[in-house]
């Protein structure tokens, strides 16, 4: 079977998994091909944890990403405002300002929590696996794959590329095939890979735009995360000017200059593959193509990253001859349930937030209803405190999301590949909440 290109990795996808999954593979020597249907045009997934951190430190890039940070007391905090320069409702500390999780951030790892994002990380992960025999082919679609086995018996691949420049179409051979392409994975439609899903829980829009707002920004405005919630105001839809009209007014100042580069909507899922991998098949799900979610929690590209991390030695090891072909089936039974703790909590994380929505009004049946509940927030009678106290409490239950040590740093492996046999004891049991609270541990698989 003759084939334009051949290859033993392909890697579908070049977002954080797929071009950090060629890194790593490359930091082994070996020299995987991609393909990546566009350029991002816009920021995704700021939050960076130490623990993806540590990843990148290890093929020596780390210092590349700080650089391209942001990085502080910037990072902290999330609130919840009438607008930019309104009056505020609340604010909850998070991550290494929080007083319950200073002592993370010097106790546990030699990183730290910044805002990284995807656009600023990609063109670093790029740049490296470029530097170490990745060759990427941009603006190519994955339209059909197709399986065989070889004379040998081992399975491989037949993948036909299209160019979306000259709408030719070419074929690659692959050894190994890795799905990093999206939420709307070939690979996984492709080979039947199934999943673990629940009905969509609502539909959501975002907007890119350019604004300068730095008489608006004073010291104690600083925050990671802002929501403006007028509940005394109607709805909007995302149609310029009217978009345009309804910024300025989340912002709290009708004389800023407001230009609108994208407008995107995207619905909220809750869905994660029961296996990673195909047995003894070598083909991979990573990065949204393995689990869907929304951005609660901020873990999306960090698991991204370490999904990568784990893999990718692996395979190489594998490749090289150096271990066993069954060690791959330690990805799944290591990452899929990081990749449904995930998935779980962070819709769990979006839910919390409905909560203090709901508890400003945000959810009255009219703007009058809404500004009815409004006032109730600021009146000094039983009711008036009664309010008071529901936002208090939704907001103390957004801040788990925000002192989530032990869900960035808590992964305890449970796999053939983690040896267990001259251990005495079984693995210490946590002594509190697994996403607030971090277990230090020599336990094999920790």
């Amino acid at each position: 079977m003759t084939c334009e290109v051949q290859t033993k990795f392909l890697v579908v996808g070049a977002g954080p998994a797929g071009l950090a999954l060629a890194s790593f593979l490359g930091q082994n020597g070996e020299h995987p091909y991609g393909k990546q249907r566009y350029h991002r045009r816009y920021p995704e997934s700021y939050i960076f944890n130490p623990f993806a951190f540590e990843c990148l430190r290890d093929i020596g890039i780390e210092d590349q990403g700080l650089q391209h940070a942001v990085r502080g007391r910037t990072l902290q905090t999330m609130r919840w405002a009438r607008s930019m320069a309104g009056e505020e409702y609340g604010k909850v500390l998070g991550f290494s300002e929080h007083p319950s999780c200073i002592g993370h951030t010097h106790g546990i790892t030699p990183s730290e929590y910044a805002e990284l994002s995807q656009s600023e990380l990609e063109p670093i992960l790029l740049r490296y696996a470029s530097h170490h025999s990745f060759h990427v082919r941009f603006s190519t679609e994955l339209v059909d794959v197709a399986q065989f086995t070889d004379d040998t018996g081992k399975h491989e691949y037949i993948c036909t590329i299209q160019d979306l420049i000259s709408h030719g179409t070419w074929k690659i051979r692959t050894q190994y095939l890795f799905g990093a392409d999206g939420a709307r994975s070939n690979i996984a439609r492709s080979l039947d890979f199934k999943f673990i899903s629940k009905p969509s829980s609502g539909k959501a829009c975002n907007v890119l735009l350019r604004a300068d707002l730095a008489h608006l920004m004073s010291k104690e405005r600083h925050a990671a995360l802002h929501w403006f919630l007028k509940p005394d105001r109607t709805t909007f839809r995302a149609e310029r000017p009217e978009l345009v009209d309804a910024v300025r007014d989340l912002m709290g100042d009708d004389s800023v200059d407001i230009e609108i580069l994208r407008v995107d909507s995207w619905a909220v899922h809750e869905s994660v593959a029961e296996q990673y991998s195909l047995g003894g098949q070598n083909a991979f799900l990573l990065d949204d193509a393995a689990h869907l979610h929304p951005p609660a929690y901020g873990l999306g590209s960090n698991t991204c990253v370490q999904d990568a991390y784990n893999l990718a030695w692996k395979v190489a090891y594998v490749s090289k001859g150096l271990a066993g072909s069954r060690l791959l089936e330690s990805y799944t039974k290591e990452r899929q349930p990081v990749g449904a703790m995930l998935v779980q909590q962070s819709n769990k994380g979006l839910a919390a937030q409905v909560d203090v929505w709901q508890s400003v009004g945000m959810f009255e049946s009219t703007p009058e209803d809404g500004s009815r509940q409004l006032a109730k927030l600021s009146q000094a009678t039983p009711e008036g405190e009664a309010s008071r106290a529901k936002v208090r409490n939704a907001m103390e239950l957004v801040g788990e999301e925000l002192q989530s040590w032990g869900a960035a740093h808590n992964q305890w492996y449970v796999s053939t590949a983690v040896y267990l046999a001259d251990e005495e004891g079984s693995r210490p049991v946590l002594d509190g909440n697994p996403i607030v609270d971090v277990e230090i541990s020599t336990y094999p698989g920790s």
